[in-house]
């Protein structure tokens, strides 16, 4: 996004040692990125399959009902169901765990870029507190920016997957 483009480059003219940290951690996220892509992809498909059987046996189960208490056949059902929920949840909760931790890594390797570029610009800029404060802000909104765009790239990703998937079966 512009606001992550504008942000590196006020800040490497704020102080030009930190487009070398900057330059690294970016390879680090890179490399971060390229191996949790295909992880949280394959857990959504994995979650959104896992959600498509409880709405179907719900339907099955409202259209066979007075049969179902006729054959008093009621615990059979309430234990798959409660399988097939917990099986949802579970591939949820993964989902969102590795998602999270994604999200943490992120977070924390830009902090790291961060504090390495706080620390350059309070060594060689110590006197000019005024551009201090500027390279902190823009610091920040690196990092927020650079956690946004990462985890929305993979967001999109994975509904343009379904998409594509929906779009197969009409």
């Amino acid at each position: 996004s512009l606001t992550f483009v504008t942000g590196i480059i006020i800040s490497g003219s704020i102080n030009l040692w930190f487009f070398i940290p900057g330059g690294i951690i970016m390879v680090l996220l890179y490399n971060v990125f390229v191996l949790a892509k295909p992880v949280i992809l394959d857990l959504k498909k994995l979650d959104l399959q896992n959600k498509s059987p409880i709405f179907g046996f719900f339907s099955s189960t409202l259209t066979g009902l007075s049969s179902i208490n006729v054959y008093k056949k009621n615990q059979n059902f309430i234990q798959l169901y409660s399988q097939l929920i917990e099986n949802s949840a579970r591939c949820n909760n993964n989902f969102w765990e590795v998602s999270r931790g994604f999200g943490f890594a992120v977070e924390n390797l830009s902090k790291l870029t961060s504090i390495i570029g706080l620390f350059i610009t309070l060594h060689l800029n110590s006197d000019y507190t005024g551009l201090l404060g500027q390279q902190i802000i823009y610091l920040l909104l690196i990092s927020e920016t650079l956690q946004w765009g990462l985890r929305q790239a993979i967001n999109a990703d994975s509904v343009m997957s379904t998409t594509h998937r929906a779009l197969k079966f009409t």
